[in-house]
Formats: structure tokens, sequence, C-alpha cells
């Protein structure tokens, strides 16, 4: 057996665990679990360029997450997956919208469990003014996530006709120094 916090030969970021039933609790609640809902239905015969709009619907209609991903089904026909991630009291009100707003016929309910960092935001100062960074971390406070809000970001961009590669990396940059 491996032993509790080793890294698996092979991989950079995937560890294995072994020991007490302590030490298993105390990694998973690094992570906080929340039991969510995905929706979804493979969609052969709408207008592709609906699909934002069904995207925006769903958002604006609660859902957590919503994306389309290409798919062949049978016979060779070209098609989308449409998922969304909800919470289990949303799941008719948004089975609702995807009827009104896609040509599916039905629609798949699959309970899953998503682990997560905890969020945050700090806003770091930059050449072209305030950005917000998003940081995800454990419930230690280790950090593994920092990304500037593309946004902010986006609209720097525009306003002072810089790339917007660079203004996301000054962000990043920024960050990185207050730590």
């Amino acid at each position: 057996m491996i032993e509790f916090g080793r890294k698996v030969p092979g991989c950079r970021s995937l560890l294995m665990f072994q020991g007490s039933v302590a030490r298993r609790i105390a990694f998973m609640t690094l992570f906080p679990a929340s039991e969510l809902i995905v929706l979804e239905c493979n969609i052969d015969d709408m207008n592709p360029e609906f699909g934002p709009y069904v995207i925006e619907q769903l958002l604006c209609a609660g859902a957590k997450d919503a994306w389309l991903t290409p798919i062949i089904m049978k016979g060779g026909r070209a098609a989308a997956l449409l998922s969304v991630l909800c919470e289990q009291e949303q799941k008719e009100h948004l089975a609702a919208v995807i009827f009104a707003e896609t040509t599916t016929l039905g629609v798949r309910v699959v309970k899953t469990e998503r682990l997560e960092l905890k969020r945050s935001f700090e806003t770091v100062e930059t050449s072209l003014g305030s950005i917000p960074v998003k940081i995800g971390k454990d419930t230690a406070g280790r950090v593994y996530n920092a990304a500037p809000e593309f946004a902010a970001c986006r609209t720097l961009a525009m306003q002072h006709k810089k790339p917007l590669k660079e203004v996301f990396l000054e962000a990043l940059a920024a960050w990185k120094l207050r730590r």
C-alpha cells in the first residue's frame, strides 16, 4: 500500500492514501462536498445559434452552470449534449426551461457530488487599474487557484488598447507579489 500523502509515481498531483480513518476524514474535509444534479439531453435538430441563448436562460433561471458539448449520435448525426448543474430543488424548474427553449423530448437526471474549494476575492492594483482576483483555497487555507476576473481584465484591455493576455498576466503578477 501507498502511504498517506505520498505522490503516485508518474502522476504529478494525484495522491493515494493509507492510514487511519481520521487522516482520511481530515483529507476529505479539506474539500467540502455538495450533492448536486446534472440535467442533460442530446440535441440534434436545433439551430446551433440558439445554444448561447439557452445557456444564458438556464443561468438566469438559477443553474449553477450550463454548457454544450459537441457529440456524434447514432447514424453519425452531429449533435450537442446540453448539461446543466443545479441544486435538487431546481431540477423541475430548469427542466421546464430546457423543454421550452430547446427541441429535446427528454431530460436525463443524474445525481452527482462536487468537491469544492472555498472561493474568495482579492483586489489588486495594476498600472491599468484595479482588478479582482478569484482565489480557490481548501479549508486549511492552501491556495490551489488564483485567476484575475475576465470581465475586469477585458474592460481594462479595451480601455487602454492593450492585449487581454498582458492585462491578465499583470494582474496575476500583482497578486503573486502580495503573497
